[in-house]
């Protein structure tokens, strides 16, 4: 018995490596769809996923957020001199999908895909917003 996939729509948060590599569309509308660096076979998924129109890419987080069901936060999480992480960029990601999705009664799975320390994503279901959203981040 075959069994049709289960389309899931994804949005990727980041197109950094992380983000490039998991979703495989480091391009923007009006650019080349290159990644900045090497990776084996991500061209190749890059153009498939064009040609067939199964990938897409944007600057607006709201349109990627409100079709979404599954949002994987891919930002960068660069070392302190003093080895803490900086949290900026995922802070202020949290904060923005928490407006995005503001009234939707629709569940919305958030996973980070950056690189933390334990306990982080607890500390970030405080972010106003997101405490409708715990045990999804």
């Amino acid at each position: 018995m075959n069994a049709s996939p289960i389309e899931t729509r994804v949005a990727v948060l980041g197109l950094g490596y992380v983000g490039s590599v998991t979703r495989g569309a480091p391009d923007a509308p009006g650019r080349r769809p290159r990644a900045p660096f090497y990776e084996p076979g991500l061209a190749e998924l890059i153009r498939e996923g064009r040609a067939n129109g199964r990938l897409s890419a944007t600057t607006l987080l709201e349109p990627a957020i409100e079709q979404a069901e599954v949002a994987l936060i891919c930002v960068g999480t660069p070392s302190e001199r003093n080895g803490n992480l900086e949290l900026d960029q995922l802070r202020r990601v949290c904060s923005q999908i928490a407006t995005a999705w503001k009234g939707e009664s629709r569940q919305l799975i958030v996973a980070v895909r950056s690189t933390v320390f334990p306990g982080t994503c607890e500390e970030l279901t405080a972010v106003p917003g997101l405490r409708s959203l715990r045990g999804s981040v």
